[in-house]
């Protein structure tokens, strides 16, 4: 549960060990291979804590939790109180058993001028007495700092009340031995920085890491480590800055701190199996997902065809199948289902009555489940992207740019990016366009065809299916066509509405082929020298208008 109190052109623009070595000697002795992705322990949950002056803190809580999501087993309530003032006591630690249920607290806030003691201690001994670890980001070192106590500082192992100035620091890696250390470089630049003035540390913090301050003219610790009663407790100083905070050593080293503080990191740097993050897998078998407007119904068939379940739609442009089994898709433009493979329905959203569209017309024709549990949702005729929690509450808004608006053409395809930001196919405008978190278009692409699906490919070119134009494109950075597969290029197959796009861990890509009539098939793999080496064509399950499907 997440919460919220508040021709184509294109340009840059938890086991216990002793248990697991049980289960382990078990599968040795049946024979049996356990993989990590075969042992998934229930998830960390934690809670993160913002709030306050000075930093981008609706936009941090989604990098962080994101980005730990997407590198480790770990579900989030996200809280974010007080506004941007400095001296706001936050509601949430007015509930006395705030901290219940969460495996460790991550505290981003900001509040230098709370001066209430008693307040402050109380969080503190929540931490203490329950043994709930903390890990603390940046702004948390200087809140509560005028208060006359030093319980906030003695959790963290540390004091500091002022910076130096905003540039790059240069931190140094004090223990390349320590498992929270073992992967982050002996020397790492950032992006950008704001460097804590350390005044002083308690006996039990441990230094993981220093960055030299010019202003100061001396050394001073960025991460380190502390615990407190029963409490273990991570910190880092660094992340002022968005771009710092979305560098993949920062999010690397937050990811660690974390595993750490709950006792889920290995010595070698590693999550404890059961605590890693989802990962993609070859295609164990041929079972598809799909959804088809002609025939009123998403499917899912197995490899010989055979249908093993249904549900009726009106409208659909877009699905996904979860990492924990359920369906997410829409029946209409407007209304989004979670289902469970028993028909179980766990979440739904209706665009046409939620966040401000009772009296706008909307098309829903992309949304995308996040690591951090939000949805991502594409909203045509609004244009904009919005990320809303379990209850419906928005956590981000960006608008789009649209040259030729219409609620059912503003967008097909839109996936958000490993980076933060959103790769948008807006259909109507003939274009592909990259937007930064903050909705500043910074890549776009001109396809010269109804556009439909595009992704980024690991190699950082975008894989684009071109919808009217009859094509598969690849193109890169500068904007020139690398590969591409044309309408009547593989052999006995006519391309026709391409519409989704995906590129398999072996190096394959996934095509949708919607419109194309049934002498040709639905979904293609193909090779990148072009060789179709898996294709499916199922028209008495499905019909003509198959826009979206899953192999799995």
């Amino acid at each position: 549960m997440l919460m919220n109190t508040l021709s184509s052109k294109c340009f840059s623009g938890a086991f216990e060990r002793s248990a697991l070595s049980v289960v382990l000697m078990l599968g040795v002795l049946l024979g049996q291979t356990l993989s990590a992705d075969s042992m998934v322990a229930k998830p960390i949950h934690a809670l993160m804590i913002s709030g306050g002056c000075c930093h981008d803190y609706p936009n941090q809580n989604l990098i962080l939790s994101e980005g730990i999501s997407m590198r480790s087993n770990v579900e989030w309530t996200l809280v974010n109180q007080g506004g941007t003032s400095r001296d706001v006591k936050i509601p949430i630690y007015d509930n006395p058993d705030w901290i219940d249920g969460y495996d460790v607290v991550v505290h981003n806030e900001c509040f230098g001028g709370v001066t209430d003691v008693d307040w402050l201690e109380s969080i503190v001994e929540a931490h203490t007495n329950s043994g709930t670890p903390a890990v603390f980001i940046h702004c948390s070192l200087h809140s509560y700092r005028a208060a006359d106590t030093d319980a906030w500082r003695s959790l963290m192992g540390a004091r500091s009340t002022s910076h130096e100035g905003h540039r790059p620091l240069e931190v140094k890696n004090l223990r390349p031995n320590h498992p929270i250390m073992k992967t982050f470089p002996p020397v790492w630049q950032t992006p950008n920085g704001e460097l804590y003035k350390i005044e002083k540390t308690w006996p039990d913090a441990i230094p993981l890491a220093k960055a030299f301050g010019k202003d100061t003219q001396k050394d001073h610790i960025c991460i380190w480590i502390n615990h407190l009663g029963n409490a273990r407790v991570f910190t880092t100083t660094l992340g002022h800055h968005n771009e710092t905070m979305q560098s993949p050593v920062y999010l690397d080293m937050v990811n660690r701190g974390l595993l750490w503080a709950v006792g889920k990191l290995e010595s070698n740097g590693l999550p404890a199996i059961g605590y890693q993050a989802p990962s993609e897998k070859t295609i164990p078998s041929r079972r598809i997902l799909a959804g088809d407007y002609s025939r009123g119904r998403i499917a899912i068939v197995d490899e010989k065809g055979k249908l093993e379940w249904e549900h009726a739609i009106r409208d659909i442009h877009d699905l996904h199948r979860l990492p924990n089994g359920n369906i997410l898709f829409q029946t209409s433009w407007t209304k989004i289902l979670e289902m469970t493979p028993a028909k179980e329905v766990v979440w739904s959203y209706d665009a046409a009555i939620a966040n401000g569209n009772q009296a706008r017309k909307v098309e829903v024709h992309a949304f995308q489940r996040l690591a951090n549990g939000l949805t991502m949702i594409a909203e045509s005729g609004p244009a904009r992207i919005i990320e809303v929690d379990r209850n419906g509450v928005m956590h981000r808004e960006i608008a789009l740019h649209v040259d030729n608006r219409s609620p059912h053409r503003d967008t097909r395809m839109v996936r958000k990016l490993k980076n933060g930001n959103y790769l948008v196919c807006h259909e109507a405008d003939n274009a592909v366009r990259e937007y930064d978190m903050k909705g500043k278009v910074i890549w776009e692409c001109h396809t010269g065809g109804e556009v439909y699906g595009a992704i980024r490919l690991g190699n950082g070119n975008t894989l684009i299916g071109n919808g009217s134009g009859h094509n598969v494109l690849e193109v890169n950075k500068e904007g020139q066509t690398v590969w591409s597969i044309e309408e009547n290029e593989l052999p006995g197959i006519q391309l026709a509405w391409v519409t989704t796009v995906e590129e398999l861990p072996n190096g394959n890509f996934m095509i949708g082929n919607c419109h194309a009539g049934a002498e040709n098939p639905q979904i293609i793999e193909v090779t990148r020298n072009k060789e179709v080496v898996w294709k499916f064509n199922n028209f008495e399950v499905f019909g003509n208008a198959m826009p979206c499907s899953k192999v799995f």
